[in-house]
Parts: structure tokens; sequence; C-alpha cells
């Protein structure tokens, strides 16, 4: 534990952070008893998603994306990329 602790003091605020994502990920997976935390953490993801991606869009291109489901789920996965939670080419193997 000493030696994790020791490995962050040595990391800069960035690393850091991304550090800090993966174990709030790796510890809301570690548990039946964080479930309800893990839909919450989809629930912000996807809200991030609509607020930056879709907030500044006027009504008729909304009305456009509800009826085109599979469009919506491209932006959401182009928007995982933009942020770095898949690579380039991953929605491509999901297809």
């Amino acid at each position: 534990m000493s030696e994790e602790i020791a490995d962050l003091g040595s990391m800069d605020a960035e690393e850091l952070l991304g550090r800090m994502e993966g174990g709030i990920y790796a510890l809301l997976n570690s548990s039946e008893d964080y479930a309800d935390l893990f839909r919450v953490a989809a629930a912000l993801g996807i809200k991030d998603f609509v607020t930056a991606k879709l907030g500044h869009l006027d009504r008729d291109r909304l009305m456009i994306l509800f009826e085109d489901g599979e469009q919506v789920l491209s932006l959401f996965i182009r928007h995982a990329v933009e942020k770095g939670l898949l690579e380039p080419g991953d929605d491509e193997e999901e297809e």
C-alpha cells in the first residue's frame, strides 16, 4: 500500500486524475453492493453526453435524433472516443 502511495506521489495532477477514474471504475465494479452506484455513474455519463453533444441542438434536430437511435449511438461512441474511453475504430467492431 505504501508503495502505491509513493507511486502516486510522483504523478502530476493529470496522471492522478486518470488514476482516480480507474480507481472509481474498479471500485464500482468490485462488488454487487455498488451496482446502484454503477448505474448512477452510467446515468451521469449519459447526462454528460446529452449536455455536451446534444444540448446545443434545436428542437427539429433533436426530433430527427429521436427517430434515429443508431445515429445517437454513433454520436455517443464518438463522444466516448473523444473522452479517451474507447479507441478510434472500436465502434466498427461493435456494429
